[in-house]
């Protein structure tokens, strides 16, 4: 009988740890463990320790930390909108594909694995549940679109004769921005999420600030503000900042240059843009810095957050008050910034 009860005991011992094993794995499998961040940070690279790699920090440029490090290229950070994956690209694996983290920098994960292609730019769509990146798999770049978990790829654009890039989803899901040079030059186009009805927004001319006509300005990098009324983007040749309304009006330049302004992101309050620039750096024009420029005020209220004169970019500005919150068992969605505004 005593051998009984000891048999018995380490059964239920061994059951206990099986049991436990059993939960630990499911519980990771799922990312319980991921936690999103309480406060806004920042997502960006930065080559500051010698090589390209992904960073978060602050909205004031304190507490950077280091999210990637090997020696390869990672780039092009997207927050997950509940704010507990990053997904980014990366050439580790030879050539480059969309790989998804925790937003700790741990699990990461390689999605295109099985393409050759050139995969770059991901954006995660509003519900979490698909990512739009460009690809090469055609041999030119085409918006695609895949899960989250790196299934059912889908081409959006597959035009032989262009160069479609930089996917932005609206937060509304419905439209999607992007970069195109379809009708000769770069520009901003929006379509919608299945790729249908695309739509040039910055194809005619204007006249900017300073004199500056805005011919041929090579728009790039659409970003949206979180009520999808307004677009931030890029003119990279011209080195300006610039912003309109979503259905392409009211352009103008959301503040006056000094120096190569560049890779511009909007917050998701739609108050504020962040950007790497050259400002005031003398005889030393290839030291870049990061700005936060406060677009409520006029003239736009600019301050420096960040002081080693290295190369930054790909900006993505995660806000908690704006995260989604996505019951998955249900299929719930619900923006936790207007229930905390009582909405």
């Amino acid at each position: 009988m005593i051998f009984g009860h000891r048999a018995v005991s380490i059964c239920f011992q061994l059951l206990f740890l099986s049991i436990t094993s059993a939960v630990g794995a499911f519980l990771l499998a799922i990312g319980v463990q991921a936690e999103a961040p309480t406060k806004q940070q920042i997502a960006f690279y930065s080559n500051r320790n010698g090589n390209f790699e992904i960073y978060v920090m602050d909205v004031d440029g304190k507490n950077p930390q280091r999210l990637t490090n090997n020696p390869a290229v990672d780039a092009a950070p997207s927050w997950s909108p509940n704010g507990k994956k990053i997904a980014f690209h990366s050439n580790r694996s030879g050539d480059y594909d969309i790989y998804v983290m925790d937003s700790n920098g741990n699990n990461q994960i390689n999605l295109t694995n099985s393409s050759d292609a050139d995969d770059r730019e991901p954006d995660w769509s509003p519900d979490g549940e698909n990512i739009a990146y460009q690809s090469k798999d055609t041999g030119h770049y085409d918006i695609f679109i895949m899960g989250a978990n790196g299934k059912n790829i889908r081409n959006l654009t597959n035009k032989s004769d262009s160069r479609d890039q930089y996917p932005a989803w609206s937060p509304d899901g419905r439209t999607i921005a992007f970069t195109s040079n379809r009708d000769g030059n770069d520009d901003i186009f929006v379509m919608q999420s299945s790729g249908n009805r695309p739509r040039n927004l910055t194809e005619k001319d204007i006249d900017g600030p300073e004199g500056l006509r805005l011919a041929n300005a090579r728009d790039s990098l659409p970003s949206w503000t979180a009520d999808g009324k307004i677009i931030v983007y890029s003119s990279v040749n011209a080195n300006r900042v610039w912003m309109m309304d979503a259905d392409g009006k009211n352009r103008k330049q959301v503040f006056p240059a000094d120096g190569n302004d560049r890779d511009a992101a909007v917050s998701p309050n739609g108050k504020f843009v962040v950007f790497q620039a050259n400002r005031d750096c003398g005889d030393d024009c290839k030291k870049y810095e990061v700005f936060v420029a406060d677009i409520t005020k006029a003239p736009a209220e600019i301050k420096q957050i960040t002081f080693g004169g290295h190369p930054h970019g790909d900006f993505d500005w995660y806000d908690p008050l704006y995260a989604l919150s996505v019951e998955q068992t249900k299929k719930v969605v619900t923006f936790w910034g207007r229930i905390k505004q009582g909405m």
